[in-house]
């Protein structure tokens, strides 16, 4: 048996008796976690040059810097994340980030634009892929009607 999985966007148009969708309860986990990347490889970035490894007080000032810079904002806070951490660049570091700047308003703010350009996006890519699926089926390239197969 094979299942079918993607984005939401995508396996709307796979019809299966094996396809699921998972979906948050919460969306603002989709922001935190994009602006946390962003965050993240703009610290990195600043702070690759250094000619010996950053503190973890200079770790945490060139994110909350970062998340700032993100705001239009220009301050820097410490905290305690540590360059082998934010060198990492995955999901680690990104929780990392999150931890660090959960109770910073600057970083909600950043997070819910990240999050609302995502579900914009995934709206539009939506709308796009479901014109695009009815030219094609127009065109006669795809069948209008899919038939399963178990």
């Amino acid at each position: 048996m094979s299942s079918v999985q993607g984005r939401e966007q995508t396996v709307n148009y796979v019809p299966s008796k094996h396809r699921f969708t998972l979906t948050l309860s919460d969306t603002t986990v989709i922001g935190e976690r994009r602006a946390a990347q962003v965050i993240g490889a703009t610290a990195m970035k600043e702070l690759s040059g250094s000619a010996s490894e950053p503190t973890t007080d200079v770790v945490d000032a060139a994110v909350r810097k970062a998340c700032y810079g993100m705001a239009a904002e220009k301050e820097s806070l410490p905290g305690s994340l540590t360059w082998a951490v934010l060198q990492q660049q995955d999901a680690q570091s990104s929780q990392s980030i999150i931890t660090l700047l959960q109770d910073d308003p600057t970083f909600k703010t950043v997070a819910k634009a990240q999050e609302d350009g995502i579900l914009k996006r995934d709206a539009e890519d939506s709308e796009k892929l479901s014109a695009g699926i009815q030219i094609g089926i127009d065109r006669g390239v795809l069948a209008s009607e899919v038939t399963c197969l178990a």
